[in-house]
C-alpha cells in the first residue's frame, strides 16, 4: 500500500494533483472545543484515491465525520444543521472507516445515508494527526469533478459537534483527476468459469514477471501486488486464465479504521485472549480478522472490483478461508462473504483455500478449491520441506471422500493440490504428482516463498496404495528409549487419536521451552471430534505415583486447556480404571493433580465430551506430561 506521509496541502481546484502547489489551511484553536480543535487540514487527489489529513489540538478524537459534495448542487443532497456555506448539498459520508451515500429526497436534515458496499476507506492515526484514503471508485465520479470536504470532530457516539474544518465560509476543494483508474488492457473473460472446468494445469506464482513460463499453464493464481497490467495481460493473451490473490480471513496491514477494537485498532480483528491487542498469526505476520466486519466486507470486496477493474483478472483465490476453524463464529459469515464476492462478479472464477467445512454451503458458488500441502510441506521450525505424516495422509483421503467428491460430482468443481519441494527434482515430486491424480486433483509443487516455477518434469500416474489408510492404532504408539518425566524407559504412550501431521511424542520429551519447535513437534493434539479424547502412559513395571503434571499445549500465545478432565490410573494386575482426580472447571496451562500415593502400571489422561478448552472445546492439545512419586 502506498505511504500516507507524502500528502500535498490543496485547497483550490485542480486537473492533475501530483502537479499541483501545496497549500495549506489552518485556523486557531476553538476555545471552546474541549480539545478537539482542528488545527489545520490537507487534501489532495492522488492518482487512486482522495487523500485526507488533518491536526487536532489534542490527541484525535475517533469520533469523526468527514462531509463530501460531488455533484455542485446545493439543493440536493444533506444539509448540515450548522447552515453555513459549504455545509449544504452534501452527497458522501465518511464516519470512522465507513462511507456512506446520500439517500434521502425531500428530507435534507434527517439522516438517510446508506453504507457502500465494497468501498474501502482507510483511516490512520500518528500522534496528533488523522491521515485518510478514499478510493475513486467507491464514488464514481468522472474526472475533473470538483469535490468539497468538510471535516468535524466530534463527542462520543457522534452525539456533538466540537469543531468545522473550515469554521465558517466555503469548503475543501479538490478535482478528480484525468488518472482516475488503471483501466485493465483486456477485460476478464466472460466464460471463464466455464473454461476452469477443463483445466489441467495450474501454478501458484506469487513472484514477479515469468510471463512466459506462467503463459504456459492452463490457469496462474497470482500475486498481483508483483505482476503489472501489462504482464497480466501477456500471461491470459493465448488463454491462459488468471487468478488474483486476496485474503480473506487475515489482513496483511492493521488499520485503525473505527478505532474501536484491539489497542485502537479497527473493530474488524480478534483479540480472543483479551491482551488488548490484534490476534496475529506468527507465522506470516498477518492479523485475523471478523468476515462479518462491514469495514472488513467493504475491503474485501472493494480488493476483488480492483483486480478485475485494473488487471482484468478471470477470477479470485481466496486465501486464509478457513481461519473459521479457529474462531468457530466466523463460519457463517465466511460463507456470506463469499456468497456476497459471487454477487458481485457472477462471471468471475472463485477459489477457495481449504476450507473444505464449508463447500457444501457454497456449492455451485465457488468454482474450485486448493487442498494446500496435500503430501508434501514446509516445517518452519526446522526450516525444512517435509512429508506429511501418516496421519495427515489420512486426513486428505477422509476429505477427499468426504467433502470434496460429492461436490466434484454435483458441479463439476475444480480440486487443485499444492504441495512444497526444495526444488523442481526433488524425488517427493513424483509421490505428490502421483497421489494427486489418484484422487482426481490437478497437481502443482513450487518452494514456501512460491516465487519459483518448477518444470513439470513428472507425469501423474494413478495408485490404489495412496487409497489405504496408513495411520494404524500400532502406530500411533510411542514408547519411550530413557526414563523422562519421571516415567521409566519403554513406557508406551497410547493416544485415542492424532490431529493431522502430529506426533504423541512430544509429550515425553522433557523439554520445558518448546518456543522454537515446529508445532508440529510441541505437542500432542487429538482429532477435533465431539467425542471423548485420552492418552494413556503404560510402564514395563509398576510405579509408586501420587502427582500428574499437565502442560496444556499453547498457540500464537494462547494456551488451550482442558477444562473438564480426569486422572485415571490401574494398579498392577488390575483391568479396572480407578478416577484418583478430577475437574470441570480447569482454565490454567499447567494443572498439577495430587492424589493418594499409588503404585500404578498404567495413568491415563480422560477428557470429557467437549471437555476441552473454551476456544475449542472438541479437542485435547497436551504439550507436556510428568509424574511424580
Amino acid at each position: 500500500m502506498r505511504s500516507l506521509s507524502h500528502l500535498f496541502i490543496v485547497i483550490a481546484a485542480f486537473t492533475h494533483a501530483a502537479c499541483a502547489e501545496p497549500v495549506e489551511r489552518e485556523q486557531p484553536p476553538k476555545p471552546d472545543a474541549q480539545s478537539q480543535s482542528i488545527l489545520s487540514a490537507q487534501v489532495s487527489a492522488e492518482s487512486e484515491s482522495l487523500s485526507i489529513s488533518f491536526t487536532t489540538e489534542d490527541e484525535p478524537t475517533v469520533w469523526t465525520h468527514i462531509y463530501l459534495e460531488t455533484d455542485g448542487n446545493t439543493e440536493t443532497g444533506h444539509h448540515h444543521w450548522s447552515n453555513f456555506e459549504g455545509r449544504k448539498g452534501l452527497d458522501y459520508l465518511i464516519e470512522g472507516s465507513t462511507l456512506y451515500k446520500w439517500n434521502g429526497q425531500d428530507d435534507h436534515r434527517g439522516w438517510h445515508w446508506e453504507a457502500i458496499a465494497g468501498a474501502s476507506v482507510t483511516r490512520n492515526a500518528n500522534g496528533n494527526t488523522v491521515m485518510m484514503e478514499v478510493p475513486w471508485a467507491a464514488l464514481e465520479l468522472p474526472e475533473g469533478s470538483k469535490v468539497s470536504l468538510v471535516i468535524a470532530t466530534m463527542t462520543e457516539n457522534f452525539q456533538d459537534t466540537l469543531d468545522f474544518m473550515p469554521r465558517e465560509g466555503g469548503a475543501l476543494t479538490v478535482a478528480v483527476p484525468a488518472s482516475l483508474k488503471k483501466k485493465a488492457i483486456t477485460p476478464p473473460a466472460t466464460d471463464a468459469r466455464a473454461r476452469f472446468k477443463k483445466i489441467a494445469s495450474y501454478a501458484c506464482y506469487y513472484g514477479k514477471g515469468q510471463v512466459k513460463a506462467l503463459a504456459g499453464r492452463d490457469a496462474v493464481i497470482i500475486e498481483t501486488r508483483n505482476q503489472t497490467p501489462e504482464s497480466v495481460a501477456a500471461i491470459r493473451k493465448n488463454g491462459t486464465l488468471a487468478l488474483g490473490y486476496i485474503s480473506a480471513g487475515e489482513a496483511h496491514h492493521l488499520h485503525k479504521g473505527d478505532g474501536q477494537g484491539p489497542g485502537g485498532h479497527d473493530s474488524a480483528y480478534y483479540d480472543r485472549n483479551n491482551d488488548g491487542k490484534p490476534d496475529r498469526n506468527e507465522t506470516w505476520n498477518s492479523y485475523f480478522v471478523k468476515a462479518a466486519s462491514s469495514s472488513w466486507i467493504n475491503q474485501f470486496l472493494s480488493e476483488a472490483k480492483r483486480l478485475r477493474e485494473e488487471y482484468g483478472v478471470d477470477g479470485f483465490f481466496l486465501d486464509t478461508v478457513e481461519t473459521f476453524s479457529l474462531y468457530t463464529d466466523n463460519r457463517k459469515p465466511m460463507i456470506e462473504l463469499i456468497r456476497k464476492l459471487r454477487e458481485q462478479h457472477p462471471q468471475a472464477v472463485i477459489v477457495i483455500n481449504r476450507g473444505w467445512e464449508i463447500l457444501g454451503d457454497l456449492a455451485g458458488v465457488v468454482d474450485g478449491l486448493m487442498y494446500e500441502s496435500f503430501t508434501s510441506s514446509y516445517d518452519f521450525g526446522t526450516k525444512s520441506y517435509v512429508r506429511m505424516r501418516p496421519s495427515a495422509l489420512d486426513e486428505g483421503r477422509d476429505i477427499a471422500e468426504r467433502y470434496l467428491k460429492p461436490v466434484q460430482d454435483s458441479t463439476g468443481l475444480v480440486v487443485l493440490a499444492l504441495d512444497y519441494a526444495k526444488g523442481p527434482d526433488d524425488p517427493v515430486i513424483q509421490d505428490t504428482v502421483d497421489r494427486a491424480v489418484t484422487f482426481n486433483m490437478i497437481p502443482e509443487v513450487s518452494n514456501i516463498n512460491l516465487d519459483q516455477i518448477y518444470p513439470h518434469h513428472f507425469v501423474g500416474k494413478k495408485n490404489e496404495v495412496w487409497l489405504k489408510k496408513f495411520l494404524t492404532p500400532e502406530s500411533m504408539v510411542y514408547t519411550t528409549t530413557e526414563a523422562v518425566n519421571g516415567f521409566p524407559k519403554d513406557t508406551r504412550v497410547t493416544p485415542s487419536s492424532i490431529y493431522p501431521d502430529y506426533i504423541v511424542s512430544p509429550v515425553l520429551d522433557g523439554k520445558s521451552d518448546k518456543v522454537s519447535l515446529s508445532w508440529r513437534d510441541r505437542a500432542w493434539a487429538s482429532l477435533e471430534r465431539r467425542d471423548p479424547h485420552w492418552i494413556e502412559f503404560e510402564m514395563p513395571t509398576a510405579q509408586p505415583a501420587s502427582q500428574v503434571k499437565i502442560v496444556w499445549a499453547t498457540d500464537s500465545g494462547e494456551a488451550f486447556p482442558s477444562k473438564h478432565f480426569k486422572v485415571e490410573v490401574q494398579e498392577a494386575g488390575k483391568s479396572e480404571w480407578e478416577n484418583v482426580w478430577q475437574t470441570d472447571t480447569n482454565h490454567t496451562k499447567v494443572v498439577t493433580a495430587s492424589f493418594p500415593t499409588k503404585k500404578v502400571q498404567k495413568i491415563r489422561l480422560w477428557q470429557e465430551r467437549e471437555g476441552g478448552s473454551t476456544a475449542r472445546p472438541n479437542l485435547m492439545w497436551v504439550e507436556q506430561v510428568a509424574i511424580a512419586p
